[in-house]
């Protein structure tokens, strides 16, 4: 009886162990699928010349990727991760589907998306121009660059 307690403590002590960095790596997962998302859709948009948009959908926990009237690819999260919130053109779409639409030379307007789950509460921030993103953990900075169209410095998920 005794060996087998010993062994429950030694394999919930192992599991806690591995659950932090199970978590990390599911937030730098999720932040990778919204970068290549914002990439496809810019690439996309300059090799057809036709315009892309990407539809964040919190409820369904989904990114579609729009060419013209088609829908072309869907980005689904795991369901411990949800989108929270879409900032854009300086409204913030709170659970609610928002729309960033894509020239055809692949340039859209600054936004950023909030993700959360377990172990995981940020931002994630595409400039317009360049595509190049940044992860930030509170909402000011996320207001701050895109009302200045710059973004701040980049942080560690971890």
């Amino acid at each position: 009886m005794l060996a087998i307690l010993v062994m429950a403590l030694l394999a919930s002590a192992a599991a806690y162990s591995f659950a932090a960095p199970l978590r990390a790596a599911r937030a730098r997962q999720v932040v990778d699928q919204l970068m290549a998302c914002d990439a496809a859709a810019r690439r996309y948009s300059r090799d057809s010349g036709r315009a892309e948009r990407l539809s964040f959908d919190p409820v369904a926990g989904v990114v579609d990727r729009h060419g013209g009237a088609q829908l072309q690819f869907r980005e689904v999260f795991p369901s411990s991760i949800r989108i929270e919130d879409v900032f854009v053109n300086r409204r913030i779409y709170r659970k609610a589907q928002a729309d960033i639409d894509f020239s055809i030379r692949g340039f859209s307007p600054t936004y950023a998306v909030h993700v959360v789950g377990p172990g995981l509460d940020r931002w994630v921030i595409f400039a317009g121009l360049s595509g190049e993103t940044s992860v930030v953990a509170d909402e000011e900075a996320v207001r701050s660059a895109i009302e200045n169209n710059a973004l701040p410095a980049r942080h560690n998920l971890d």
